[in-house]
């Protein structure tokens, strides 16, 4: 093994590295088993392999959340009755209506 494989991370430094919520976050996964995790002395640190996996984790509950979310809610459609022309000019939609009504009067 080399030396970086061996280098160690404290908690406050997982979160600014990986995105986590917080330290506490991190130390009650670690505590319930769901992280791994080295104790050094009194605090918690994480090697690379450790902050791999728990970017992996954070991913797939992201993942499943998602997917759980678009299972539930019905599809949502985006009413359009704007011309195109006017929403490719970059207005909005009461612009594009106003637009339109002054090219029809």
């Amino acid at each position: 093994m080399t030396a970086a494989e061996y280098q160690t991370f404290a908690l406050d430094a997982v979160v600014e590295l990986t995105g986590a919520p917080s330290v506490d976050w991190l130390d009650r996964r670690i505590k319930s088993g769901e992280l791994t995790a080295v104790l050094s002395g009194r605090e918690w640190r994480m090697t690379h392999s450790d902050m791999c996996r728990l970017v992996d984790n954070m991913r797939a509950a992201a993942e499943q959340k998602l997917a759980e979310r678009l299972a539930t809610e019905p599809a949502k459609t985006k009413k359009t009755t704007t011309p195109a022309a006017a929403n490719r000019a970059g207005l909005s939609a009461r612009g594009a209506a106003r637009a339109q009504r002054r090219q029809t009067a």
